[in-house]
């Protein structure tokens, strides 16, 4: 993929459907961000990774490395949904990669069905330091994350 982006290095819009890609590991996203660092030039990216089952907060780890250096990001589509192997410390990596992209405008983040996602990793997310001014659109997908409790609406 990053040969194939290196003749692209102007895109500005990106798109990849790679969901239920059971095969998908942490590697995956690894070569990922090594293609992605190529596109500099980069306005809206779209990701769906739904239900690749071997992606772990080190992949997020990748994902958040690559998106700091994506300073003309405007829109912002991940979805992690049915990650199993996801906690909240990769939600944390996505919530530090969203305070620094000061050109962030819209942003979706799917994690829905990630059953290693407690209360913790969602109370970070409405904590008074996640503060993302910037941004004009913000969605969390959670839903039907049968872990959460009361605890995360106090």
């Amino acid at each position: 993929m990053k040969d194939a982006l290196l003749q692209l290095r102007s895109l500005q819009h990106l798109s990849l459907d790679l969901s239920d890609c059971q095969n998908i590991t942490d590697h995956g996203l690894e070569c990922m961000k090594d293609a992605l660092l190529q596109l500099r030039s980069l306005q809206h990216l779209s990701l769906d990774l739904s239900d690749c089952r071997n992606i772990t907060d080190k992949g997020l780890e990748c994902m958040k490395d690559a998106l700091l250096q994506l300073r003309s990001l405007q829109h912002l589509s991940l979805n992690f949904c049915y990650c199993r192997n996801i906690t909240y410390k990769g939600l944390e990596c996505m919530k530090d990669a969203l305070l620094q992209l000061t050109s962030l405008q819209h942003s979706f983040l799917g994690f829905h069905g990630c059953q290693n996602i407690k209360d913790k990793g969602f109370g970070d997310m409405k904590d008074d330091s996640f503060q993302v001014r910037f941004l004009q659109h913000l969605f969390f997908n959670f839903n039907s994350n049968h872990i959460i409790t009361d605890n995360y609406l106090k």
